[in-house]
């Protein structure tokens, strides 16, 4: 699954970030990643079979180039006829159709 993914060897804290108990500055490198980590799905060719997968799967982290509050969105969107590859447009890409 999600051979094609660019997220392939970057570190999983990007998608998976601890933020409890952090300092400042600390939190400053987990958004500073979370960044990257969104800008990466952006590009990815697997982003709509990521977001697919999460949403199935009820995952947490960042799933398609989204957190968890906007996959919740997202959620409610596919619900109500949107298309995955849609959604991920409008909400991921900032490019609807």
């Amino acid at each position: 699954m999600f051979e094609n993914a660019l997220c392939h060897g970057k570190p999983t804290e990007w998608w998976y970030p601890v933020r409890e108990g952090k300092s400042r500055e600390q939190l400053v490198e987990i958004f500073a990643n979370m960044r990257q980590a969104v800008q990466l799905c952006k590009q990815c060719p697997a982003c709509v079979e990521c977001l697919q997968h999460s949403i199935e799967n009820n995952e947490v982290g960042i799933w398609g180039g989204m957190g968890e509050k906007t996959r919740k969105r997202a959620r409610r969107m596919i619900k109500f006829g949107m298309s995955p590859q849609d959604v991920v447009a409008e909400l991921v890409t900032g490019d609807p159709s």
